[in-house]
């Protein structure tokens, strides 16, 4: 069987747009689907699938297990994204003004249908000073810390298990990165100045401007996971660069040299 990863490139360039027949991914079946449960693409991919003018020579199986994967994930997604918007209400009127950062943004701001974008937290900047008050909040709406929470690390997480049983896990950040040579990149005041509604998740839902978010899309990997290579990652700063005016395009190479992360 041949190893899920060495058609990385091929299902990169299929997730990206390119019109692909089955016998060009040069793969089998269980090999392709383990690679999009591990890198989170299943959901992407069957949307893939779906725009092909034919997909006769796509294994059926294959096929059909994306479809299920996906159809369970569209309920999942539904059910983040109704808490997801009740978290950003209550935080809201507590008078802390979040700003999403990472993938939950990025699922209702550049992708197709939320649902394409796999993640397994929401991740929220917060002021300092408004870290207890977040807290508090959160604990009001039934989460509770896990073992993974550490204030040396600038952040909190939080999780609950809805009576659907479906996990719902949020990050609070009060620093763009829990390394510190990473952390002062971009801070919590200027992000907020450049951030932008999301209209999908209430009135209280801001994400990262186009700038900012690009700049953290692409130091992610280095600031939290030795420079891992992953489609989904990749695929975000696609969306976010293609985006771009020219005007931001400069905006975006100026501040990666002043910040020096270019």
């Amino acid at each position: 069987m041949p190893s899920s990863a060495e058609c990385l490139p091929r299902v990169a360039a299929f997730v990206a747009g390119a019109p692909m027949r089955w016998s060009d991914l040069r793969t089998d079946a269980e090999s392709l689907l383990s690679l999009c449960k591990a890198e989170d693409l299943s959901a992407l991919c069957f949307d893939r699938l779906s725009r092909l003018s034919s997909r006769d020579d796509w294994p059926v199986s294959l096929c059909e297990a994306l479809s299920e994967i996906t159809r369970a994930q569209i309920a999942e997604e539904l059910l983040r994204g109704r808490e997801t918007r009740a978290v950003l209400d209550a935080i809201g009127r507590a008078g802390v003004d979040a700003i999403l950062i990472k993938g939950t943004p990025l699922a209702y701001t550049v992708y197709d249908a939320p649902v394409l974008r796999g993640r397994a937290d929401t991740d929220l900047l917060v002021r300092e000073a408004d870290v207890n008050i977040a807290r508090r909040v959160m604990t009001s709406l039934g989460y509770a810390a896990t073992v993974l929470c550490n204030d040396l690390f600038s952040q909190f997480e939080v999780q609950k298990i809805d009576r659907f049983g479906v996990l719902h896990a949020f990050d609070v950040h009060w620093k763009i990165s829990t390394q510190s040579v990473f952390q002062s990149v971009l801070t919590y005041d200027e992000m907020l100045l450049r951030s932008a509604p999301v209209a999908a998740l209430g009135p209280y839902a801001r994400a990262a401007g186009a700038v900012d978010a690009l700049l953290l899309a692409c130091i992610h990997p280095a600031m939290h996971h030795r420079n891992e290579e992953r489609v989904l990652w990749m695929y975000d700063v696609h969306l976010l660069a293609e985006r771009l005016t020219r005007d931001q395009f400069d905006e975006f190479a100026v501040l990666a040299c002043t910040r020096k992360v270019a």
